[in-house]
């Protein structure tokens, strides 16, 4: 009976544990709040009727808000543009008419997927691997239970995360007068010695500058923006 009544606890206590302590993914900012307008903006700048506004998530707190997870710390620079018109003109900016640099050296563009598992999926998976040890003792006995348990539970959190980057994802738009447009793009932070060891000395990223051109649906002047956003602090006292 004993044996029995171990057994069964052997089973079903990893399966508790998995629901009770598995890797969740809440991010606290919901796309509504994002791309609502209402956020303090890193750098503005307007040309021509047309204003551009963008905001960095490359900070701890604000990454962990909007994306539940340290990104810059896995190569990935998420920024958020929104962009407003006043002008009678409509134009088109494809996210290739964003260019990003850092120290002067162009940032490579990720597509939304790629920067969701670069950045934010591989957290989850150790998490994963930790379930078990949580469980303790009876993890040993129910171990493929459990294994099972955590792969299902990890492949449906990271579907979830790569659905929030696909959401969120600038991809394009035709901008017409009172008709806001937001969305992030992501950037690859290059594994280059020189930057990692700046950011790793000042805990800080400096030096971004961001390009933008406009273009007319029509026959007219393109509109061009040049940016510089100012230093982001990493650290994690950082605040929003």
């Amino acid at each position: 009976m004993i044996r029995h009544l171990w057994s069964t606890t052997a089973v079903f206590l990893p399966v508790s544990l998995l629901t009770c302590s598995c890797a969740q993914f809440r991010p606290s900012l919901d796309q509504k709040v994002l791309f609502g307008g209402t956020r303090i903006p890193s750098v503005v700048q307007s040309q021509e009727g047309i204003t551009v506004s963008i905001e960095e998530f490359a900070s701890v707190n604000k990454s962990k808000q909007a994306f539940d997870s340290d990104v810059i710390s896995s190569g990935v620079l998420p920024l958020l543009f929104r962009i407003d018109s006043k002008s009678d003109a409509v134009f088109k900016i494809p996210p290739a008419a964003i260019k990003v640099y850092l120290d002067n050296q162009a940032l490579a563009v990720l597509d939304a997927e790629t920067a969701a598992k670069q950045a934010a999926t591989r957290d989850y998976f150790g998490k994963a691997l930790g379930w078990t040890i949580l469980a303790g003792p009876f993890a040993v006995l129910a171990w493929p239970g459990t294994i099972v348990g955590s792969a299902v539970h990890t492949r449906n959190v990271n579907s979830r995360i790569v659905n929030r980057f696909e959401t969120l994802e600038f991809k394009g738009a035709m901008v017409r007068a009172n008709q806001a447009v937001s969305g992030f793009l992501y950037y690859q932070v290059p594994a280059d010695s020189k930057i990692l060891q700046t950011v790793a000395e000042t805990k800080s990223l400096q030096n971004v500058t961001i390009e933008i051109i406009a273009v007319p649906e029509q026959e007219g002047q393109n509109v061009s923006f040049n940016l510089r956003l100012p230093s982001v602090d990493l650290s994690q006292s950082a605040k929003n």
